[in-house]
């Protein structure tokens, strides 16, 4: 018997079959080449045909590319991007912290990896709390804490509290 995921193009012509439908099938967002798809099983969430219920799309697919909103002023529920003077302003309270790639960042290198795993819990716990989460990379034992409003397209006053919170957390 042959294999279905042979014919890439199968995909593609179920998919243009189904023109009422197409939108509903959600896709994992990875990086493929034009043409191409991802391997039978993983897609995520169900793909919903006919009078089924549509799984939610991502309203703004291009969140994590803060390239295309460094030209454009946002505000979110109030919340507008900080100018750079604003943003230089409040590092002066932020030892430490940095402006690198549209975000704060800082990185702190704990005495073990355990020490890092418990502070990334910690500031989660917080994070959650207050519905606003840092990016978070955990490299051995330095983890790096990066904070910026995507839905608002750049660094706002909460990303700034939360840098404050992040050092009260840690001991800092």
């Amino acid at each position: 018997m042959a294999d279905p995921r042979a014919d890439a193009n199968l995909d593609t012509e179920f998919l243009v079959q189904l023109p009422g439908q197409r939108d509903a099938v959600v896709l994992p967002r990875c990086d493929l080449a034009a043409g191409q798809f991802p391997q039978a099983g993983q897609l995520r969430g169900p793909v919903t045909l006919g009078n089924q219920q549509r799984t939610l799309r991502d309203q703004c697919p291009c969140h994590d590319d803060l390239l295309i909103h460094r030209a454009r002023r946002y505000t979110v529920e109030g919340m507008a991007v900080l100018t750079n003077d604003q943003v230089d302003a409040a590092l002066v309270d932020l030892p430490n912290w940095e402006r690198a790639a549209g975000a704060l960042r800082r990185s702190v290198k704990f005495p073990a990896f355990l020490d890092g795993i418990d502070a990334v819990r910690r500031v989660a716990e917080f994070a959650e709390q207050k519905d606003h989460h840092p990016d978070i990379d955990i490299r051995w034992r330095t983890v790096t804490f990066a904070l910026v409003t995507h839905s608002a397209g750049g660094i706002t006053e909460k990303d700034v509290e939360m840098a404050g919170e992040i050092d009260r957390i840690l001991g800092l």
